[in-house]
Order: C-alpha cells, then sequence, then structure tokens
C-alpha cells in the first residue's frame, strides 16, 4: 500500500482523548505494523502543537515556546521519512475548530496538499442531543455548575451540535481529494465495539493486538442530578462535599439507564427540544455514516 494520511477531527464528547491516549501510548509497538502517530512536542497525547501552529488553537499562547513555522517543518520531514507504506496518523481535538477558524483550514489544506499523500479524514459525529446531555454531564462531573439541564441548555448555542454544518468546510476543503470518513459515535457505543478497534479500522488499519486505554468515564444518572446540585449548592466542607460527589457518582454507576433526556426536561420539554434542534436529528446523518 502507498503512504498514506489520516486525519482525525476530534469531536468533544466522542472519547478522543481514548483514541489520542492509546494511539500515543503504543505508538512504538504500532510503527511494527506500519503505523506512525509521530510525537508530539508539547506534552500532550494529542497533536496540539501541529494544531496551534496552523492556526486551529483559539489560545495559542498555550504553546508559546514553539515556533509555528519550525512546528510545521519538523511534521513535514516526519511524515517524509516514514516508510513508503506507512499510515500516518495525525489527530487534535483543535481540528474541530475547522468551522470557526477558515484560515487554520486553508493552512492545514497546504500542508497536506504539498505532501502528496493519499489522505483521509475521520470524524466522530453524535445525536446532537446526546451531544448536549453528555457536554452538560462534562460540566456537573467536572465543574461546580449548580444548573439544571433545561436552564444550562437555554444558554448553549445550539449551533455547536450541528455536526453536518461544521463539517461543511471540510467537505470544500478535502471532499474531492480524500472523501469525509463518517462514523456514528452513539451506534458504535451502542453496539459494544470499542472506540479505538472502530477508529483503526476506519482508518484502514488492519487488526492489531492491542488493549484499548478505556478510560471510565462516570456520567451523573439523571435521577441523581437533583441530589448532585443539593450538594454543590449545601453549606459543607470542601472535602465533605467532594466525597458526597463521588459517592453519588458510584452510586450512579450502578444505577440502570433510562431515557435520560425525558428525565433530565420531562416529556414536554424533552419533546420541546427535540423540535428546536430540528434538522440536527440523527437522520440527518444517516446517509453519511
Amino acid at each position: 500500500m502507498p503512504k498514506r494520511l489520516v486525519v482525525h477531527i476530534g469531536f468533544h464528547e466522542t472519547q478522543t482523548t481514548i483514541i489520542q491516549e492509546s494511539m500515543f501510548g503504543f505508538r512504538v509497538g504500532l510503527r511494527d505494523h506500519g503505523v506512525v502517530y509521530p510525537q508530539p512536542l508539547s506534552g500532550h497525547p494529542s497533536h496540539l502543537d501541529l494544531a496551534t501552529a496552523l492556526g486551529f488553537n483559539p489560545r495559542p499562547d498555550e504553546l508559546t515556546e514553539f515556533d509555528s513555522a519550525g512546528v510545521i517543518e519538523r511534521y513535514r520531514r516526519v511524515i517524509e521519512d516514514s516508510p513508503e507504506d506507512a499510515t500516518i496518523v495525525l489527530s487534535s481535538e483543535e481540528f474541530c475548530q475547522g468551522n470557526f477558524r477558515p484560515e487554520a483550514l486553508e493552512n492545514l489544506q497546504l500542508f497536506v496538499n504539498k505532501l502528496d499523500l493519499e489522505t483521509s479524514i475521520v470524524a466522530y459525529v453524535r445525536d446532537p442531543l446526546q451531544f448536549l446531555l453528555a457536554i452538560y454531564h462534562h460540566e456537573l462531573r467536572d465543574t461546580d455548575s449548580t444548573r439544571h439541564f433545561g436552564e444550562w441548555v437555554d444558554g448553549f448555542d445550539l449551533s455547536g451540535a450541528d455536526f453536518a454544518k461544521r463539517l461543511d468546510p471540510w467537505r470544500e476543503a478535502f471532499g474531492d481529494v480524500a472523501g469525509l470518513r463518517i462514523r456514528d459515535f452513539d451506534a458504535i457505543r451502542a453496539a459494544g465495539v470499542p472506540i479505538l478497534i472502530d477508529f483503526l479500522d476506519t482508518c484502514g488499519i488492519g487488526p492489531i493486538d492491542m488493549l484499548s486505554v478505556e478510560h471510565p468515564v462516570a456520567e451523573i444518572h439523571p435521577s441523581l442530578v437533583a441530589a448532585l446540585i443539593a450538594v454543590r449548592n449545601g453549606d459543607l466542607k470542601p472535602g465533605v462535599r467532594q466525597d458526597h460527589v463521588v459517592s453519588l457518582l458510584e452510586i450512579s454507576a450502578l444505577m440502570a439507564p433510562i431515557d435520560a433526556a425525558t428525565a433530565h426536561l420531562g416529556t414536554t420539554g424533552a419533546r420541546q427540544l427535540t423540535e428546536r434542534l430540528g434538522e440536527l436529528a440523527t437522520d440527518r446523518y444517516a446517509e453519511q455514516v
């Protein structure tokens, strides 16, 4: 097989970190299978340094110690020096800023065109409502937020859940060259397929005997959201509050799943939000997956 390049758009709440930490952790062994995951300069398991140098990172001051031109040149050399039958994988959450930062997408397109390689763009998308719930759970889990879902979603820009629209600039930039490989994250998870295995298969990489770095992602059960918010609002010492939060997350893992949207919003509220999402519904992606 000729040398190939895979660019992974790391949309949030699609287990991007698992993919990156897995690829980074097994990068030496992967080379024996013809897969090159370039060593990042930044200390991140992702290629944050390259994405920042190309202009995707809205906080470029995070990597002020690196010269952008030097970073781009280093990646070009690493890719060009890779074996002739290698598959080179680049992955960064910042790539998902492509629809907000068109100049960065142009820089990436120029970078890829100069390499003159067969290129694939891989993206995992979610049902918009499930994506919003995942973002909300993340905020509850990792911040001191005390807002219920209905209040939180009213202040969220729903266009951020419109994956089809967010991928349009990528189609315009790479569609004729690579064809976008879009995967339905919720369907893959429902089928019980490890995200890393699906990612390798989507990249056209054959079966590899390797372990997936499956970090448990704790999501608070909808029935316990009110209790969590009460704990966050309670007049408790920080250590006691954290102990209660941990206990609620442990209890949450033991509870049977329910319809999260209905539990958070009620039947009427869930229907109203679905109507607000409109054409962002799952069916919009069916033909692309």
